[in-house]
């Protein structure tokens, strides 16, 4: 049993470490020919109002979102969209990262942004004055 799991290992770590290279700061980076394994949720609007985000991303499915700074919850109610909610005192920047199922349409992705909420009672707001957008790591 112990040498299936060691051939897994070795048969799932030799490719990863081989589409690695060194980069100038000294630190492993992913090849340019490596798609993007996350994508970016930025968000743009009035500042420090937004407490709470709503937004779904289709186009495929999705690992995961997290977030460093704020709290995530999300749900598949489909097999490409997934439904998320962010909340916390949320800024004008990167707010959550996607991590993709399939990385190789990750230009397929898209986000849709469904309801803004305000302070702490979660007042609903126009989704107008805001905007969420999906970027791959090399559009920064």
């Amino acid at each position: 049993m112990n040498r299936i799991f060691a051939g897994l290992f070795i048969i799932t770590a030799v490719p990863m470490l081989t589409s690695c290279v060194e980069n100038d700061a000294g630190t492993l980076a992913l090849t340019e020919a490596q798609p993007p394994l996350w994508l970016d949720v930025r968000l743009d609007g009035p500042s420090g109002q937004a407490k709470a985000l709503m937004f779904e991303i289709v186009g495929g499915s999705t690992d995961s979102i997290v977030s460093s700074e704020y709290r995530v919850f999300a749900g598949v109610p489909a097999s490409e969209r997934t439904k998320a909610l962010v909340f916390g005192d949320l800024k004008n920047d990167l707010v959550a990262r996607v991590w993709l199922s399939n990385p190789l349409a990750w230009d397929e992705y898209r986000i849709v942004l469904e309801q803004v909420a305000l302070d702490q009672d979660f007042e609903q707001q126009s989704t107008l004055n805001y905007s969420l957008q999906l970027q791959a790591p090399n559009d920064r």
